[in-house]
């Protein structure tokens, strides 16, 4: 697990989504430690609403994660 990190994925296509869904489904981290930010509002709330995740802009995913990871 990844302890007390909160890890950010700019660009949640296809990849950014196999990426976070991977770590859930392991259990590697917790909905509420990952951000993610996409081209598309909407593809954030789709996440969002789907993992539980946070969702915001690249700005904010740049500034609050310890770890990002880009996805474009």
């Amino acid at each position: 697990m990844v302890t007390d990190k909160t890890l950010g994925f700019i660009g949640a296509g296809n990849m950014g989504e196999a990426l976070l869904k991977g770590l859930l489904n392991t259990k590697a981290a917790r909905p509420e430690q990952i951000l993610v930010s996409a081209r598309r509002p909407e593809r954030v709330q789709e996440l969002v609403r789907a993992y539980g995740v946070r969702g915001g802009e690249n700005g904010d995913v740049a500034r609050d994660a310890d770890v990002v990871v880009l996805c474009v």
